[in-house]
């Protein structure tokens, strides 16, 4: 499936510190992947794209989904922190899924 993807920079530089994707609504659900560069972990850029990127869009109602591999907690802890939820039934044993539908507020 085709993706839109988006160059993340930082305010004020000129050098790109990442990137995002998203999908094409497909039954509703946009899928959302993201990669930021070493050099910019625990700095709350990836806080910061989420609920910017949340906070923007309209209310379609659609889902965005994304994927966690289990062996990274500090991703999921950033979708929880942006309002996104676990969706067990999309989730297996590598991979934990997360959703906000874009009608719903969560913490910022």
């Amino acid at each position: 499936m085709e993706s839109d993807i988006y160059l993340i920079r930082e305010i004020g530089r000129d050098a790109f510190i990442g990137l995002m994707f998203l999908t094409p609504p497909f039954n509703n659900d946009i899928h959302l992947g993201y990669l930021l560069g070493q050099s910019t972990r625990g700095r709350d850029y990836a806080r910061e794209l989420l609920a910017g990127l949340v906070s923007h869009v309209p209310n379609t109602g659609f889902r965005l989904l994304g994927g966690v591999g289990r062996e990274n907690p500090a991703s999921a802890h950033v979708l929880r922190k942006t309002g996104f939820h676990v969706v067990p039934e999309l989730s297996d044993a590598e991979t934990e899924m997360f959703a906000i539908t874009l009608n719903e507020k969560g913490p910022m």
